[in-house]
Formats: structure tokens, C-alpha cells, sequence
């Protein structure tokens, strides 16, 4: 008689977890109805990250420029304002984010000159957010591809130019004298 109760209780037991089980499927299956054919609820490790933003498009900035001549270099501080509602990156690397000195019609130098296999700087802007970033010329000229021994820049007026993305940033232009 005991092992027949012993029978009857694991029975008991076994079908009350089956059916725990369809009942919990069911639910679960329901939680996730719309999610993509052929997709199970997700991991329990899994985090649901939000989509990367886009690349902030040059009109959505507010890019401005000074320059600071010192004793044999010169920096460009450059402050960037994501003008837009929506987080954006904007690549303040060297490839991207390309200043260019003249001094009237010569070309003198270019942050893009020596950019090949230049690292991206991606900054995350929130909108609204601004950032600072310096840029420091060496006082040397430089020409595309970067060959070596290039002479140094004279004492005089230059003139400096931003792009980004080759597109031009009029608000990051000004004037200095070395």
C-alpha cells in the first residue's frame, strides 16, 4: 500500500511540473509574441543596448576656432556644439577633422597631410553638448604624403581653415601671425 502511494505522489508530482511547465512556455510565448519568427525570449546574459547614433552631420554643428601662437608651435583650440536634439559622433581625428594653413595663396600646412592610417577620435555628442579639442601645428610645412624635412614656417600672417568631412566649417576660420 505504501508503494502504491509512493507511485501515486511522483505521479502527482511529475504531471503538476509538466504542466507548471506548458502553462510558464504558453506565458512566455505570449511575452514575446512579437518579437522576430524564430526568436526565443533573450539570453539572460544578453543586454539590450541602444542603437548607435549616427555621425553628426556637419550642419548640425557649431564648430569655432582660436588660435594661440607660442614660441615655435602654434594650437587650435577648437570648441564643437552639437546644435542638434539627437546624440551624434563627430570624428575629431586627423583625417576627418582637417585644419589647413596658408599664407595667401601658399599652402603651408595640413593636419591631413600626415593623416594616412590615422586613427578616428569618435567623440559622442549629446545634443546640446559641446566639447573642446586642440590641434597643435608644429610651425613645420607639410605637404600630401608627409615627406620628411620640411623647412619651418616663416614669421608672418597665416590663415587657417577647417572641414570636416571635407565639408567647410566657415565659424572655424581665422588669422594669426607667427
Amino acid at each position: 500500500m505504501a508503494l502504491v502511494l509512493l507511485v501515486g505522489l511522483l505521479g502527482g508530482a511529475v504531471w503538476g511540473a509538466s504542466a507548471l511547465a506548458a502553462v510558464a512556455s504558453n506565458w512566455a510565448g505570449d511575452l514575446f509574441a512579437d518579437a522576430e519568427p524564430g526568436k526565443g525570449p533573450p539570453a539572460e546574459d544578453e543586454e539590450t543596448l541602444p542603437p548607435r547614433p549616427d555621425r553628426c552631420a556637419p550642419g548640425d554643428l557649431d564648430v569655432a576656432m582660436a588660435p594661440r601662437a607660442g614660441s615655435g608651435a602654434t594650437d587650435f583650440a577648437l570648441t564643437i556644439v552639437n546644435d542638434s536634439e539627437t546624440p551624434c559622433l563627430v570624428d575629431a581625428g586627423a583625417a576627418s577633422l582637417v585644419l589647413t594653413v596658408h599664407s595667401g595663396d601658399d599652402r603651408i600646412w595640413s593636419t591631413g597631410d600626415c593623416s594616412a592610417g590615422a586613427a578616428e577620435h569618435m567623440l559622442l555628442l549629446a545634443g546640446g553638448d559641446t566639447t573642446e579639442h586642440t590641434v597643435t601645428w608644429s610651425g613645420q610645412r607639410s605637404e600630401p604624403g608627409c615627406p620628411s624635412g620640411q623647412p619651418a614656417a616663416e614669421p608672418g600672417t597665416y590663415r587657417v581653415a577647417t572641414t570636416l568631412d571635407g565639408a567647410r566649417l566657415p565659424t572655424a576660420e581665422a588669422s594669426f601671425t607667427l
